[in-house]
């Protein structure tokens, strides 16, 4: 005599319970990103833990009446009863900077070296037109719902090609041929050593190292020694594949 499987039972049910929380969870953001884009001003969301934390610079009027550029975040969890997003905390980071120079150029989630702890980072580019220097402040929002500054630094120009923020918080960028980069952990800017054509790839492998994928221009003959293939690319193209470790200061391949 046949009888069902309570336990293939329970797995159906649940099943079709993920699926309904999926189906919810998909409205939820729906309604909430129609809910950003109403306010019709520049938004940025990081998930952490199951948490959507955005982030917006506005205006917000000062005692002696000037209108300073303030960052404001809310933290969401999302409901499965109501299917919607719930703001469970809002804060806000005084930037003591007139609101129309200051604008969010990178904002998520990355590892604090110091405590290990994942954190929400925001890059802010502050920039007068009367002012030919471009300003940079790394910003951490922290479980405490702290904000902190962790860095800031100035340069002759914008950044505009790569911008990577990193464990450590560290920032990657490029200009020209070269690559930048700044952290806790550096006294300064400093840069790679290598002048690349074309940057493909920056970004975290296992082992806790940092690599830099890209093109640069042959260095020096060709080496007999090497793949024919290798030989007709070189001598064609005069360019050549390099990755940096940012771990051993070298070319790894």
């Amino acid at each position: 005599m046949f009888s069902s499987s309570p336990f293939k039972s329970c797995v159906w049910i649940t099943s079709v319970e993920i699926f309904l929380l999926r189906k919810k969870i998909r409205a939820g953001l729906k309604l909430f990103v129609m809910e950003l884009e109403s306010m019709k001003k520049t938004v940025n969301v990081a998930t952490l833990k199951g948490e959507v934390i955005s982030f917006i610079v506005s205006k917000e009027k000062q005692p002696g009446g000037k209108n300073e550029a303030v960052l404001q975040f809310k933290r969401m969890t999302f409901d499965s009863e109501t299917g919607k997003f719930i703001q469970r905390f809002s804060g806000k980071f005084n930037s003591n900077q007139k609101s129309s120079f200051l604008q969010i150029v990178a904002c998520c989630c990355t590892i604090d070296s110091r405590t290990g702890q994942n954190s929400p980072c925001i890059l802010l580019k502050k920039h007068k037109k009367t002012h030919s220097k471009f300003g940079y402040n790394l910003l951490m929002l922290h479980s405490s719902n702290e904000i902190e500054h962790c860095l800031g630094f100035e340069l002759e120009y914008e950044i505009k090609e790569n911008l990577t923020l990193l464990p450590g918080p560290c920032i990657f960028w490029s200009c020209s041929d070269q690559v930048y980069y700044v952290s806790f952990e550096t006294n300064g800017i400093l840069n790679i050593p290598i002048s690349f054509t074309e940057v493909k790839w920056i970004g975290e492998i296992p082992y806790e190292d940092i690599i830099v994928l890209g093109v640069r221009k042959t260095v020096g003959p060709v080496k007999h020694d090497e793949t024919s293939v290798c030989q007709t690319d070189k001598l064609i193209w005069g360019s050549e594949f390099v990755t940096y470790s940012l771990q051993k200061k070298e070319i790894c391949c």
